[in-house]
């Protein structure tokens, strides 16, 4: 006989195969087939559980706490909960695949803008400093040659000589 700890494995596997086995020869409807429908309420409130959670946290939160990976305490399986046990672990992963795919999508949408608004702005700084290199080539073409290109005004400068009057009175 196996033994580990306090527990021995042999004795849970023989008792699990009688309680197995009555609920057989009683109800072998119950345990052969359910009714899809006999577990609707059950998953309804799992989903308003989930939802609930999901609104009053923030998403990675909401996330991690539906994971329940790192189980701080053990639970003894019983034959009453298993469909409830279920049906929740089930519930649980369809809305944790929803959760995790759509906060992904977030995620790949916000860096798409994130990039294209970092490709405008270099568009921009470089038409900017194209600009600024062409008014730059064509003033010292101006200066060089002496020739103004058409439609564009020459600028005027200040005066050389000014007429300030200070008057004391």
């Amino acid at each position: 006989m196996e033994t580990q700890g306090n527990v021995d494995r042999q004795s849970i596997l023989r008792a699990t195969e009688a309680r197995l086995k009555t609920l057989r020869e009683k109800t072998p409807s119950r345990v052969l087939y359910m009714p899809h429908d006999e577990e609707h309420d059950r998953r309804q409130a799992f989903r308003k559980q989930a939802d609930y959670i999901l609104g009053a946290n923030k998403p990675a939160q909401a996330i991690e706490s539906l994971k329940a990976e790192d189980y701080s305490s053990c639970y003894v399986y019983s034959a009453k909960t298993y469909n409830t046990l279920r049906t929740g672990s089930a519930i649980i992963e369809e809305i944790l695949e929803r959760e995790i795919k759509k906060q992904e999508t977030e995620v790949q949408r916000r860096q798409k803008e994130e990039e294209e608004q970092k490709e405008l702005i270099e568009k921009l700084r470089n038409q900017f400093f194209d600009d600024r290199k062409s008014v730059a080539v064509r003033v010292q073409r101006e200066r060089e040659t002496g020739v103004q290109e058409k439609g564009l005004p020459r600028r005027k400068g200040a005066p050389l000589t000014s007429n300030i009057v200070t008057l004391h009175g």
